[in-house]
Formats: C-alpha cells, sequence, structure tokens
C-alpha cells in the first residue's frame, strides 16, 4: 500500500496536501491546531510526532500533545498515533529527556484510550530495534505495530 507522508506548516497547507493525497496518509504534526484539522479529516489513517511541538510543559505535567477528548476522537475515526525513532536522533541532551517523557506519556494516554499505536522508521532500522523502542517507551509489544516507510 502506497503511504504518503504529509508534513503541514498551516492548516490551509494541510488542507491542499490532503486534497492531493492517496493510500495510507501519515500526518507529521507540528501545531495542536494542524492536529485538530489532520484528525477531522477521513483520509488521515496515523498521526505522527505529536509530542514534537514547541509547546511547554505544565508545571506538575508534561504537555505532551495528546488529551482525553483528543484519544476519543482519534479511537472514534481509529487514526493511529505513531511514534518515530527518527526523532528521538535528532535530539541531544536534555531536549531528548523530555522528548521521551512525552512519549511515554502519549503512550499511556493511547493505552488508557485503547488508541492504535504504531513505531515509524524511515531509515530502515532493525525490527528488533523498533521492538526494543516501543517496550521503552512503555507499550507492550501486541499494543503495537511497526510501520517503514
Amino acid at each position: 500500500m502506497e503511504k504518503a507522508l504529509i508534513q503541514a506548516e498551516s492548516i490551509k497547507h494541510l488542507k491542499s496536501k490532503l486534497s492531493k493525497a492517496q493510500g495510507f496518509v501519515i500526518v507529521d504534526v507540528c501545531d495542536e491546531k494542524i492536529l485538530r484539522a489532520a484528525i477531522n479529516d477521513r483520509k488521515v489513517r496515523m498521526i505522527l510526532n505529536v509530542e514534537n511541538s514547541a509547546h511547554k510543559d505544565f508545571m506538575h505535567a508534561r504537555n505532551s500533545g495528546l488529551n482525553q477528548v483528543i484519544c476519543k476522537i482519534l479511537k472514534e475515526r481509529d487514526v493511529i498515533v505513531g511514534f518515530s525513532f527518527d526523532g528521538v536522533y535528532s535530539k541531544e541532551g536534555m531536549e531528548r529527556a523530555i522528548f521521551l517523557g512525552r512519549m511515554m506519556q502519549n503512550a499511556k494516554m493511547c493505552r488508557k484510550f485503547k488508541v492504535k499505536t504504531a513505531v515509524v522508521d524511515f531509515k530502515g532500522r532493525d525490527e528488533k530495534d523498533l521492538n526494543s523502542f516501543g517496550v521503552c517507551i512503555g507499550l507492550t509489544k501486541g499494543e503495537f505495530r511497526i510501520i517503514k516507510c
């Protein structure tokens, strides 16, 4: 099946790319507004890098990009939440630790609301590495699938 990866800077740009997209549509999310627009479109099958936006964490909790309202919509629309293995390597130091913590928070939210999850790889890494990464962020082996693009 053909996979289409969409990286959008604005909602207008997202909608224009979604109108042309076909197959398994993956949206790389960088903002909460783009996330909400993406999950409202029926063509979108997966969202990716929800935890990658430039928002700050709250005082006593992480601002991981997902909340209970978004998770319920994701469950209703059968949209998969993707965790990018490559996103971890693009960060360094404390930024990487915060990124992994947000991924762990999102994994807990997805488990709680029974949202489908996937570990996504763009560089052709070994399946054992991807399975280990999924377990490392808090997913069990049967909860996620591996998607190579």
